[in-house]
């Protein structure tokens, strides 16, 4: 007569995803709890502390965790921290000496621009700004890369880069500062002076001597608008130059070479 197995064979690990509860013998079939972690991309890489479960949560769970960019589904990250950046985020000038450093810059893309010569002035805590719609040099209209400088006297109070793509509207302001009490500031701008103004063609490498349309005197805070700037050539030809003509109506002084009124007897 065969003997009869009565035995009841299973996981008879309580621990196991699969245990059995009337198993009375192991026979190795226990299957455990598996870590599953949140794919949040959908690269097929999770990330976390993941949780422990029998079955899969869903399709956005895997059973790794080795997304070192859970937002990024190419896993490929500029050195902003931008997901397929090109570094233009976190880019810009970081030279503090340049004039439109970038204190945000975290990479130097080049873009520094720096003052011309005559046009380096410090920055004050009392300063007011001179707009203007236009400036020309003889009816030109001025260049991206052309400056304009304000003076009080012969001391550079401000001084703009006259790229209007950058400016508020197509509209440039010019920073001008004032006189704080600071030895930086010494010479500066006080209340009811009025600047004066120089620009800088870049093409020419030169200074010339403009006029503005209207004589704001300086005041802290304030804003004043500008209808233009212009260079005018003076009667010897030269951009912003001091040749007039005399009573005889000839060009004098300035670059002209000739003494005023010199022809007459």
């Amino acid at each position: 007569i065969d003997e009869v197995d009565d035995n009841v064979y299973g996981c008879t690990d309580d621990g196991a995803c699969n245990y059995d509860a009337d198993a009375t013998v192991d026979d190795g079939s226990c299957d455990y709890a598996t870590t599953f972690y949140f794919d949040s991309d959908g690269d097929g890489l999770g990330y976390g502390s993941g949780q422990l479960s029998c079955e899969s949560p869903g399709s956005d769970w895997v059973t790794n965790n080795d997304d070192i960019y859970p937002n990024c589904t190419s896993n490929i990250v500029d050195s902003c921290d931008v997901c397929d950046g090109d570094n233009s985020s976190c880019s810009g000038c970081t030279d503090s000496d340049a004039s439109n450093y970038d204190s945000d810059a975290e990479i130097d893309d080049g873009s520094c621009v720096y003052a011309p010569e005559l046009f380096v002035y410090n920055q004050s805590t009392f300063q007011a700004f001179y707009f203007a719609y236009d400036a020309t040099i003889d009816g030109i209209t001025l260049e991206s890369n052309d400056w304009i400088g304000a003076f009080n006297g012969d001391v550079c109070v401000g001084a703009k880069q006259w790229d209007t793509s950058q400016c508020g509207g197509g509209v440039c302001d010019i920073p001008v500062m004032g006189d704080d009490g600071s030895n930086y500031s010494e010479g500066y701008m006080t209340t009811g002076s009025v600047p004066t103004f120089l620009v800088y063609d870049a093409s020419e490498n030169s200074y010339y001597q403009a006029v503005a349309s209207e004589d704001f005197g300086w005041v802290n805070n304030e804003f004043f608008v500008l209808d233009s700037i212009n260079v005018y050539s003076d009667c010897n030809g030269d951009p912003g130059g001091t040749a007039y003509l005399d009573d005889c109506g000839v060009c004098s002084g300035g670059n002209s070479d000739h003494n005023e009124n010199s022809d007459q007897d």
